[in-house]
């Protein structure tokens, strides 16, 4: 794999959104369709700030 290659994973089943979590403090990654030949952003990548907003301490 090369800088700017496309590194698609299908089946990923529990690591896709649908059951993905904060486990360890992990940010949800983004996702991304390939749709005919063209890359579209389904869900962006969260960021810290949202995933600590709910933290009390």
């Amino acid at each position: 794999v090369k800088a700017c290659d496309y590194l698609v994973l299908h089946d990923t089943g529990a690591y896709g959104a649908s059951m993905s979590s904060n486990y360890n403090s992990r940010p949800l990654l983004p996702e991304v369709l390939f749709d005919n030949g063209q890359a579209r952003l389904i869900r962006r990548r969260q960021t810290i700030e949202e995933l600590l907003a709910l933290e009390l301490l």
